[in-house]
């Protein structure tokens, strides 16, 4: 998780103190020197705000692209326990009371849900890899490393045309 940008300098310092833990698991930080510029991290695997932000990567526009999960709405989830890993997504049908319950869901927005889950399932390999999320690995390297395994121009599997499915 990168902790986020510091916008303003409120203190007018010039320096801020640089967290020696993480605001969100009380874990140690490292600071990492990007190519434009220094970032803060959380070291800790388990950190419940990188886990948030895994599912928010995975199911991103760039990514399979399901519309109503928000990082509340995942957190939610999560907190619930609807949600530990990334197959579960596609089995929040299984909750449709629990989360129609919930404050921001009604029938409506868990069926908008449901209609753009299944409509995730059926989504490119490139897709699938960008959500499964390394900061490096973005939509065209993704492609161009399909295309290096492949041979085809995107295609991932022979007659499947780039396409992985969940159903």
């Amino acid at each position: 998780m990168i902790i986020p940008q510091i916008g303003e300098n409120l203190t007018k310092s010039g320096k801020l103190p640089i967290p020696k833990s993480c605001p969100a698991c009380g874990k140690e930080t490292k600071i990492v020197q990007d190519k434009e510029a220094k970032m803060l991290y959380c070291k800790n695997s388990e950190c419940p705000a990188k886990h948030i932000k895994q599912f928010a990567l995975f199911v991103s526009r760039d990514a399979l692209n399901i519309e109503g999960l928000s990082e509340m709405s995942l957190e939610k989830f999560i907190g619930c326990g609807f949600i530990h890993d990334f197959p579960d997504l596609f089995f929040l049908a299984k909750y449709r009371e629990e989360i129609i319950s919930m404050e921001g869901f009604g029938k409506k927005s868990f069926e908008k849900l449901m209609e753009n889950i299944e409509k995730a399932k059926d989504t490119t390999l490139a897709r699938l890899l960008y959500g499964l999320g390394n900061r490096r690995n973005r939509g065209k390297q993704c492609k161009a490393g399909i295309r290096s395994v492949s041979g085809r121009s995107g295609t991932a599997y022979p007659g499947g045309q780039g396409k992985s499915s969940f159903h």
